[in-house]
């Protein structure tokens, strides 16, 4: 079943106009207008399956190297994948990795930190506005502790996603929403950055963090405002950390 850019390919009966697959068309359109992104009809090819143990048994078949989790986005030299199963948090598990596809669609090599903070940020149903609670209360409640500040040169300089921990998930959503939401100017340099990636694809060193410091030396206190005032309608203090 095709609709749009997306190929679905399902071990059960999945209706063509089933509400999860209208929420990923409108999905796409909502992470190109929001990040700049020039439109690409790259086809991206969606495995669902409808139990756990089937996809578990395909997955350590086609790659078995692969961590056991409940869904994953793959992009090959020439084919975008996701694969996922259907599971009480299976428009969750879509939404972050055809969120990938769409973005590698447009830029094969995001930074991983970039690649990741923009996917936890589009999991969020669209009426979230990119919250992610979980996230947030992790953050609140190691900063509080004094175990955590932020630091995008490190999470510039991870490599694989074997490196990042839950913290660095947590502080990769944090940039993105920062950027995006923090007003105008944040969310043109994200784009522009994004849009500079687009169109030098051999530059595999460009990095965010210089540009954001060279606007605005004090970008790393302003993050932290931010992220003080997503807390501040919850109450939040020190709280338990996320899942």
């Amino acid at each position: 079943m095709t609709r749009d850019n997306l190929v679905f390919h399902t071990n059960f009966y999945f209706p063509r106009r089933h509400r999860l697959v209208e929420e990923l068309l409108t999905k796409r359109s909502e992470i190109e207008a929001t990040l700049g992104l020039t439109p690409s009809d790259e086809l991206i090819h969606v495995f669902l399956f409808q139990d756990q143990d089937k996809f578990r048994r395909f997955v350590q078949q086609r790659h078995p190297s692969f961590p056991d989790r409940r869904a994953f986005f793959l992009q090959s030299s020439t084919t975008l994948l996701v694969y996922a199963h259907w599971n009480s948090r299976v428009a969750e598990d879509l939404r972050h990795e055809v969120t990938h596809a769409y973005v590698h669609s447009v830029i094969p090599n995001v930074p991983l930190w970039l690649d990741e903070g923009i996917a936890e940020y589009f999991e969020r149903p669209s009426a979230d506005r990119g919250l992610h609670r979980n996230h947030l209360e992790h953050l609140v409640s190691e900063h509080e502790s004094g175990r955590w500040q932020p630091d995008l040169e490190r999470l510039e300089s991870l490599q694989q996603a074997g490196e990042m921990s839950q913290l660095d998930y947590a502080e990769s959503w944090l940039w993105v929403h920062f950027l995006i939401q923090h007003n105008d100017r944040t969310q043109g340099l994200l784009q522009s950055y994004l849009q500079q990636s687009q169109y030098d694809q051999l530059n595999k060193d460009l990095e965010l963090w210089p540009l954001l410091d060279q606007h605005d030396a004090n970008m790393l206190n302003k993050l932290v405002d931010h992220m003080q005032s997503l807390a501040s309608p919850y109450k939040l203090t020190s709280v338990q950390t996320a899942e």
